[in-house]
């Protein structure tokens, strides 16, 4: 039989194994042995690569649904910034008596506000 030595063990390791021989009733040595034992006789657990195949293993012996996968519908015009919405914060802004911050400084030329582009460099 072989042999193996274990430097540097916490001392705090130590006390938990020589409780734990102690309420099994056996040596240190014997109880290391039944916990080294224990834990290499176990089935290795089988490497997960990611959570979705994780879930689908679990699940498999459930069997499956297919699903249809519905059509994409073509995508939506983005938000314009049309003149009546130009209006409204161009009125905020003059309400309030304060400056619009925006890199689009085009949309409101044409109006009483005052406009910086904090993009750009002065």
């Amino acid at each position: 039989m072989a042999s193996i030595t274990i430097r540097r063990l916490d001392d705090r390791l130590k006390r938990r194994l020589r409780v734990r021989a102690a309420e099994n009733g056996r040596s240190m040595e014997e109880e290391a042995r039944v916990i080294l034992r224990v834990a290499l006789d176990r089935e290795p657990a089988a490497p997960v690569t990611n959570l979705g195949t994780a879930i689908h293993d679990l699940f498999r012996p459930f069997g499956g649904v297919e699903l249809d996968i519905p059509p994409r519908e073509p995508m939506r015009e983005p938000p314009r910034f049309d003149s009546a919405l130009r209006r409204w914060w161009s009125s905020i802004a003059r309400s309030r008596d304060a400056v619009v911050a925006t890199r689009n400084v085009a949309h409101f030329h044409g109006t009483e506000v005052e406009v910086i582009d904090p993009w750009q460099t002065a």
